[in-house]
């Protein structure tokens, strides 16, 4: 199973998304695809500040939201005490033993025991 972080998404909704990555996520069935409410916050956000907001946001709405799982950060996530949202991310990876997806894999180098992937490279 797999926690995808922000930038996995961005990538996906760029107008050209690395096709090493497309290739990774169509190899991985629908129930082992997981995302946190922090992420789905995060890519919202920039979505928000972005010209092209109306055509990321249907995108984000149609394609990508239908596609995972969303967790939240909840009781089992508050035991590793981490600080800022990266951190709260990998404490929901840490809280269910999954693997984590990014492309700033030097965000997660910290964080103990947290099993974590670069699909971008």
């Amino acid at each position: 199973m797999f926690i995808f972080d922000t930038d996995i998404y961005t990538n996906v909704m760029k107008k050209i998304p690395s096709k090493k990555l497309i290739d990774r996520l169509k190899k991985v069935p629908r129930k082992d695809q997981f995302t946190t409410a922090i992420t789905i916050g995060e890519v919202f956000y920039g979505i928000m500040k972005s010209s092209n907001m109306l055509r990321l946001l249907k995108l984000f709405e149609a394609i990508l939201l239908p596609r995972v799982t969303i967790l939240p950060f909840d009781f089992l996530a508050c035991f590793p005490p981490l600080e800022h949202a990266d951190l709260q991310i990998a404490s929901i990876a840490l809280s269910r033993n999954m693997t984590l997806i990014t492309g700033n894999i030097r965000h997660f180098k910290r964080v103990p025991n947290l099993k974590v992937e670069n699909w971008l490279q």
